[in-house]
């Protein structure tokens, strides 16, 4: 199992952190509006951690799937990943240059 530096704090801390990720993530999923909210890295693989966000995130107030990725560490998905980053960034930025 990957190691993950969230893991190995008090369960105080992890809450806290979890909660931080969290709150991030609510604000992503308001953004796009997805089906699934996929963890990878060592976050996604690591049961502990992965249950506490799972928990700070369940009240959110839309009702998404927090889950663990089922690819980790594949090259090949990386430029796919930087693309949809990307996607995201530059509509983000251009919703936010558009007059209300």
């Amino acid at each position: 199992m990957a190691t993950c530096a969230l893991a190995a704090v008090s369960a105080e801390r992890k809450a806290s952190k979890a909660r931080a990720v969290a709150g991030l993530l609510s604000a992503v999923v308001a953004l796009t509006d997805p089906a699934v909210v996929l963890v990878g890295g060592a976050w996604g693989r690591h049961p502990s951690v992965l249950a506490a966000v799972a928990h700070a995130f369940a009240d959110a107030p839309l009702d998404v799937p927090v889950e663990a990725a089922a690819v980790n560490d594949e090259p090949s998905l990386t430029a796919a990943r930087e693309t949809a980053l990307q996607q995201l960034r530059d509509a983000i930025v251009a919703a936010r240059a558009r007059p209300a």
